[in-house]
């Protein structure tokens, strides 16, 4: 109902479902569920070409706003954490890089630095991959749960086959 002319809270804060598809359209490439006509800048919920309806599935803003949130700690505190592990692993590489520089090697020491190396280079490409997500969120980019979850993912397994391997070098 409306006061002296003037529409309700309820009635002003609701958008018609051609509006909302005109929104939702502007900018986006969406086929057409029937017929696959691209719907792009469309500005009815009806398609032009056969006349189906687009139903727009309602998503709730706050969980969006919580999720990128979360992402983007996520990914900042990752991408900090692989700095530190890839200075700190490089820091080891060249103080034993100087520590043998003068003396006989032993045999172990150029398999530690292959495995320095590639730790190394591993922990670099964590550091690229989190900080370019993290820079996408920052943006208002959206972005999946598998672009946030993957780098742990690979964290987790380069850590456990780091472990197999340091536990099978140190029997051999």
């Amino acid at each position: 109902m409306s006061i002296q002319g003037q529409p309700s809270n309820i009635q002003s804060h609701q958008a018609s479902d051609d509006e909302l598809a005109a929104i939702y359209l502007r900018d986006r490439d969406v086929p057409c569920p029937s017929c696959d006509y691209n719907r792009r800048g469309g500005q009815t919920s009806t398609c032009p070409e056969c006349g189906s309806a687009l139903t727009l599935i309602g998503i709730n803003a706050a969980q969006v706003s919580n999720f990128t949130k979360l992402a983007r700690s996520v990914l900042f505190y990752l991408w900090v954490y692989a700095l530190l592990a890839m200075a700190y692993k490089l820091y080891g590489t060249i103080q034993m890089v100087i520590t043998f520089y003068n003396v006989p090697r032993p045999r172990m020491y150029y398999s530690w630095i292959v495995t320095a190396t590639i730790t190394t280079v591993f922990w670099l490409t964590i550091f690229i991959v989190s900080i370019r997500r993290w820079r996408r969120l920052r943006n208002h980019e959206l972005t999946t749960t598998k672009a946030v979850i993957s780098p742990i993912v690979a964290i987790l397994i380069f850590t456990l086959l780091r472990f197999m391997y340091d536990v099978a070098g140190f029997f051999v």
